[in-house]
């Protein structure tokens, strides 16, 4: 039927991969969704993702009654709108509820402060005439070298795997931790050695560039905006959205033990 190809089935029929809604509208919008569609034999979305509520400190349903209402630009205001989107994917569960912290969301603020210090140390050490080598892995690289590139390629099958099952909170505190714990807290500690050593200078400074990269990349679609903001300083793409999030490839299988 050519009706069912027409323009503005198009447009207000798009196809989608997933839906994103609560618990509280299933039977209104999801069911509601399917039905409308029947009639043009469409299947209006392949997955659907329930989320729960967000209550207050105390669990309490966010209402005008009791006036325990959070309004998001006034957290946005103070504490920037990455660490509002970074709180609410780390700590949500699909079909459950989320308590509002403002200790967490201070975290989330926290942590990206760190990521932003880090990238600071990055530049910071760079020459001015700076080149990434996209096969600087190719040389004989120093064991933290290894160690850290073996860490990121764990991590990034991790990221990938519950980002494409919307286990945003599992995918999201992973990288926390392998950004806070390994890169910053490990691995730029140990940089610090290799860089003042002629023969590990160069591959620290493309080991530190890349799983730097690799990170914004992972992190993007919970903090756009220092993502984008720091990448844009790394002088490579025109957007990070230009990267591709999920061709990731396993490359790096390091023969290493831990070191610490």
């Amino acid at each position: 039927n050519k009706d069912l190809e027409s323009e503005y089935l198009k447009i207000y029929f798009p196809k989608l991969s997933v839906l994103v809604t609560g618990y509280d509208i299933i039977f209104f919008w999801v069911a509601g969704n399917d039905f409308s569609n029947f009639r043009i034999y469409k299947i209006p979305f392949k997955d659907v993702l329930i989320h729960g509520l967000v209550r207050d400190e105390l669990n309490r349903k966010m209402s005008k009654s009791l006036g325990n209402g959070i309004d998001p630009m006034d957290v946005i205001n103070n504490n920037g709108c990455d660490s509002l989107r970074l709180f609410l994917l780390t700590n949500s569960t699909p079909g459950q509820d989320i308590r509002y912290s403002n200790e967490k969301i201070l975290a989330s603020w926290n942590f990206i402060n760190k990521l932003w210090n880090a990238s600071r140390y990055v530049f910071l050490n760079l020459d001015d005439h700076f080149e990434f080598d996209p096969n600087f892995y190719k040389t004989d690289l120093e064991i933290t070298n290894q160690w850290i590139l073996t860490q990121l390629s764990k991590t990034q099958a991790y990221v990938y795997e519950k980002m494409n099952k919307y286990e945003f909170s599992l995918a999201g505190n992973h990288l926390w931790d392998f950004v806070w714990n390994k890169y910053c807290s490990w691995y730029i500690e140990f940089s610090k050695v290799n860089l003042s050593n002629d023969k590990f200078n160069y591959q620290t400074k493309q080991t530190l560039f890349y799983v730097l990269k690799e990170i914004l990349i992972m992190l993007h679609p919970l903090i756009p905006f220092v993502s984008e903001e720091i990448y844009l300083n790394m002088m490579l793409k025109e957007s990070i959205l230009l990267e591709p999030i999920c061709k990731w490839r396993n490359l790096f299988k390091y023969d290493v033990k831990r070191i610490y």
